[in-house]
């Protein structure tokens, strides 16, 4: 058995004014810690291409940009590459399992990927969480409770993330304090599925010239022109 600890970076928030959408994908980045060993090792991480617009806050504060994620895998080979790491016996631990299951992979991974089936651990939701300042906990207050050191300069970068949240596994479990449920059995929000499936560079390739070519449209035929009667 092994805590498969998922972290992802994305473009912006839900509700942020980015492309493709608000909290598609950038980066993510598995580490897994393994019981039987007492291991912890980084399994993946790779950029995702699709995003063609960040939030400011994402830029400042994250090692994610325009650039690296033009040559980055698709999201679709992204997903495959996550699937491809699942074994029978795995959890999936996140910090906030309802958004980056739910919200984030399901923009590029279909629906039965098997971290949808598996079971998993939302470290903010767990029922010990509420000791942690009497709130749900962000990654800093959750290492600080499990006494793992957390560098908040190196915070939001999916590596460094996942690698953290494996060591507090590797507490939560040392402590008898994990707690894994089905995110299928939980309630579903089916309003932040923005996207029904993963983008191919085609489609999004297709979008870009469509909108520029609606913007020179505009350009030579402004609305008060007459053209558009």
């Amino acid at each position: 058995m092994r805590y498969l600890c998922l972290d992802f970076e994305t473009n912006g928030r839900p509700q942020d004014r980015v492309n493709p959408c608000g909290a598609f994908p950038t980066q993510v980045s598995v580490t897994a810690f393994v019981p039987a060993t007492d291991e912890v090792t980084q399994l993946y991480d790779s950029y995702i291409f699709g995003a063609s617009s960040l939030s400011d806050w994402v830029k400042i504060h994250t090692p994610v940009t325009l650039e690296v994620l033009a040559t980055a895998p698709s999201g679709a080979e992204v997903s495959a590459a996550l699937a491809a790491l699942w074994q029978e016996g795995d959890i999936v631990v996140a910090h906030n399992a309802q958004f980056d299951l739910r919200v984030v992979l399901s923009k590029i991974g279909w629906f039965d990927h098997p971290f949808f089936a598996a079971p998993s651990i939302c470290t903010m939701r767990q029922p010990w969480s509420r000791q942690i300042g009497g709130k749900t906990p962000n990654m800093s207050e959750l290492c600080g409770f499990f006494a793992v050191p957390y560098d908040n300069k190196s915070a939001h970068d999916a590596r460094y993330d996942s690698n953290v949240l494996a060591c507090c596994m590797k507490a939560i479990h040392r402590d008898g304090l994990a707690c894994a449920t089905k995110l299928l059995d939980r309630p579903v929000n089916q309003s932040l599925f923005t996207i029904p499936r993963p983008m191919t560079r085609t489609e999004i390739s297709e979008r870009r010239e469509s909108a520029a070519e609606l913007r020179a449209l505009f350009e030579r035929h402004p609305l008060n022109s007459g053209y558009w009667d």
